[in-house]
């Protein structure tokens, strides 16, 4: 009969962030580990285990269906749940490089240095602050849950796995591009067609292609002061000669821009970290 993992070993803690589930698989895991197990060591039943734990029985199938799933666990007839063959018996331990190994000089193989641009750097518990003006964070008081939570489940089905999982080469959704076409777009006004819409994964791959086509050394750039850091670093990278202007109530001032500007970024809905937002008129006169 093979070896069983103590029902003992499994304990939740309190600590640990994230789900039941979360918290149940990681303790397996870790029992697994330090008791180094062997493959074929049996874990207790799915009853025994949610009677230790004070859990229900669901949620340690769940966890247990889960962990086969990443070949952490195994099934095999009459025999329950036990450790898989791919499970290492014991810790990993990181190499210690060998006295003669030296290590490679990252300098010297980089065709170009990386930025020294100040890091923002933020506290753990910097949603507990009574004003946490931290930019480009989530508020749950106004994420649509529901909606998430839908689109999960979509996602999850067979129905839209097929369409959700294929390769479209240089192509983007198309339901995604005709739903910013018809829906996110027209709300700010703007009016687009799906071979004017290109899909990047967020705002700073936006921003670095744009800079990486628009900007040139020869090319005169304008951005706010104060502004988004990165705006002055991406343009840094691109060698283009750059000019900060001040912004006021209204953002930054088109008349202000000097003579032979090619290129400008800025943020009219609301500056960074001012939160100005630029009048229409201003708007349509960057435009012009």
């Amino acid at each position: 009969m093979s070896d069983r993992i103590p029902v003992e070993m499994f304990f939740l803690r309190d600590s640990e962030a994230g789900t039941l589930q979360a918290r149940l698989a990681a303790a397996i895991v870790r029992a697994i580990l330090e008791t180094r197990a062997r493959p074929g060591t049996r874990l207790p039943s799915s009853r025994g285990l949610a009677d230790t734990l004070g859990i229900s029985r669901m949620t340690v199938t769940l966890v247990y269906q889960e962990l086969i799933s990443q070949g952490y666990l195994e099934t095999r007839p009459r025999s329950g749940i036990m450790v898989a063959a791919t499970v290492p018996h014991r810790r990993l331990k990181v190499q210690e490089p060998r006295p003669h190994e030296t290590a490679l000089d990252w300098d010297n193989w980089l065709a170009d240095q990386l930025p020294r641009q100040r890091v923002i750097r933020k506290p753990a518990n910097w949603r507990d602050f009574r004003y946490p003006f931290i930019y480009g964070q989530s508020d749950a008081a106004l994420f649509d849950h529901n909606a998430w939570r839908d689109c999960a489940r979509r996602a999850w089905g067979t129905r839209d796995f097929g369409e959700l999982a294929s390769d479209l080469y240089g192509a983007d959704d198309p339901m995604l591009i005709d739903y910013i076409c018809s829906h996110s777009l027209p709300r700010r006004g703007i009016q687009a067609e799906p071979d004017e819409v290109l899909v990047t994964l967020g705002a700073q791959n936006a921003l670095f292609i744009a800079v990486e086509l628009l900007a040139r050394g020869d090319r005169l750039a304008v951005t706010e002061d104060p502004g988004y850091p990165d705006f002055a670093e991406t343009l840094r990278r691109a060698h283009s000669p750059t000019t900060f202007l001040d912004v006021d109530e209204g953002g930054l001032n088109p008349e202000l821009l000097p003579q032979g500007t090619r290129l400008v970024i800025a943020t009219p809905s609301h500056n960074i970290p001012t939160g100005a937002t630029m009048p229409l008129a201003r708007r349509r006169d960057l435009l012009a």
